[in-house]
């Protein structure tokens, strides 16, 4: 299945966009040496992203922080390189529909977790992951920066373009330390 033209996309983001607006929440700042449970979502591309990710699983692990992520592999399945665990689960292509939106049975458990901050890793482009964002019940919301989905985020960093994947990790960590600090 090929990227989704411009009409399906913007059918698409408008329900994102329209699942943003309904999910009323009341967004928490928090300082990441506060966070207790944490969500993340990144679209994988290749081995090297996937071990990006798992560092910064292992660095709030390392804060006590309880983690689970969620990959999209935007290909037509699962890498053999990938075995799903508890803390981290993966999609492709083949599970996405007309409009490159999950069901709701492959992401319920991860949307409907309550959590103190979502990671979203995911560029603009990944439908999926913005979807999954939009309907996440998590207290703080960090994105990359997009014009498009600002409703989804409480907190944006705008780096995707110039940054490679392991900057932009690096980037939102910095950042999510520096919020809210209390010194």
């Amino acid at each position: 299945m090929p990227l989704p033209g411009s009409f399906v996309k913007k059918i698409a983001q408008k329900l994102i966009i329209g699942e943003a607006q309904k999910n009323k929440r009341t967004p928490n700042v928090i300082n990441l040496s506060e966070v207790k449970k944490a969500g993340i979502t990144a679209e994988i591309s290749n081995q090297e992203q996937l071990e990006q990710v798992r560092n910064l699983i292992r660095l709030l692990k390392e804060q006590g922080v309880n983690v689970r992520a969620l990959y999209f592999f935007n290909d037509k399945k699962i890498p053999q390189h990938f075995t799903p665990t508890g803390i981290e689960e993966g999609f492709s292509r083949k599970e996405l529909g007309w409009s490159w939106l999950l069901p709701d049975l492959l992401t319920a458990g991860f949307i409907a977790e309550t959590s103190d901050l979502l990671i979203d890793l995911s560029p603009e482009s990944s439908l999926p992951l913005k979807w999954i964002a939009a309907r996440s019940k998590a207290s703080f919301k960090a994105g990359l920066f997009s014009r498009h989905y600002q409703p989804i985020y409480d907190f944006m960093i705008s780096c995707q373009e110039t940054c490679s994947f392991q900057e932009t990790i690096d980037q939102m960590v910095y950042y999510l330390q520096m919020l809210n600090k209390k010194s």
